[in-house]
């Protein structure tokens, strides 16, 4: 765990980091505490208060990564669960709309940032759609525990 001196994004991509200074200041006490775990590969299991910041924490997480290379673009590298009631906004919020910013930032620099793809799955995803991620995984998949499920348990994956 990184003392409280020490700069709790320094193991984050520097366009990454930059980008979250920008839109939100100093990260909330869960995020100080999980980034530096994170950002050495270790496990982590956040419990704090609905809007303190876990899923940001997590998706700034994989965002850097994916930034950085060290994760794939090109194939699944982040798989998010969340109950349908709260899917629609967290993505939005906590990994669109900071995948937007730190691609702003990419292109200010003149850098190349990956093309990362994000799937949403829920029981109401059209099967052509459920095949396309399958022929070609996103980056990140969000489904539901329960879509995630039926596509555990499916003979095609799908």
């Amino acid at each position: 765990m990184a003392r409280m001196d020490d700069d709790p994004l320094s193991g984050t991509h520097p366009l990454v980091a930059a980008w979250f200074r920008e839109r939100h200041g100093k990260p909330t006490a869960v995020q100080a505490g999980a980034w530096p775990v994170l950002a050495s590969g270790g496990n982590l299991l956040a419990v704090a208060p609905t809007g303190s910041g876990k899923t940001l924490a997590a998706f700034l997480d994989g965002v850097s990564r994916l930034a950085s290379g060290s994760y794939p673009a090109d194939r699944l590298s982040i798989l998010y669960l969340s109950p349908l009631k709260a899917l629609a906004e967290d993505i939005r919020v906590n990994l669109l709309e900071p995948l937007g910013g730190v691609r702003a930032r990419f292109d200010a620099a003149g850098l190349a940032f990956p093309p990362v793809r994000v799937s949403v799955r829920t029981g109401d995803t059209a099967a052509a759609e459920r095949r396309r991620d399958f022929a070609k995984p996103p980056s990140v998949l969000a489904p539901t525990p329960e879509s995630l499920s039926s596509r555990l348990n499916s003979a095609s994956g799908t």
